[in-house]
């Protein structure tokens, strides 16, 4: 009930940031599609050697989601930080578009179900992590207009101790997720 009742009030803010990233998509399926036959077929050939890639390197990347999702946590606290985890999400949506579109180019339609199996598994948990520190960035940029506009006390310790501790939530799920990765890679060899 709960749920249905904060999905309501929020409605708005969540379709602006599901648009952001969907429009992010366009963007990158529209960069490939621009890009040249030459760059196009270098891309192809280098999609050649894509199996033993994913065989032969190491998938996970905890260390650089972590510091991301850190980094983009703190810039959460300030309004222009915001405007970079804005842009970060948009990022991430035009490099799944471009990927999927490399995919859909390299491979055909199996390739676009690759692309979007690969995608979902490595990166589903950071790209809603990601939704999810757009959502407090938004919230937090609202309070601190609110303290500076209208001269409340809107950011207070609990607020701040609260966020964090949601932090450490999100972090340890970031860690869980690429855990999982790195295993399901190790027995897939």
């Amino acid at each position: 009930m709960k749920l249905g009742t904060s999905f309501n009030k929020n409605k708005t803010m969540i379709l602006f940031i599901v648009s952001l990233f969907v429009i992010g998509i366009i963007v990158g399926i529209v960069l490939f599609i621009n890009e040249s036959e030459i760059m196009k077929n270098l891309i192809t050939l280098e999609m050649d050697g894509f199996g033993d890639l994913i065989r032969n390197t190491n998938q996970n990347q905890i260390i650089y989601h972590l510091i991301i999702i850190l980094i983009l946590f703190l810039l959460n606290f300030t309004v222009i930080g915001f405007l970079g985890t804005l842009f970060y999400l948009f990022y991430q949506g035009c490099s799944l578009g471009f990927s999927i579109a490399v995919f859909a180019y390299s491979y055909g339609i199996g390739g676009v179900l690759f692309g979007l199996l690969f995608n979902i598994v490595t990166k589903l948990i950071f790209i809603l992590i990601l939704f999810y520190l757009v959502f407090l960035g938004v919230r937090v940029v609202k309070r601190i207009i609110g303290s500076i506009i209208l001269k409340k006390d809107e950011i207070t310790y609990l607020f701040i101790k609260r966020h964090i501790m949601i932090l450490g939530i999100i972090l340890g799920i970031g860690l869980v997720n690429e855990i999982i990765v790195y295993f399901l890679k190790k027995a897939e060899i």
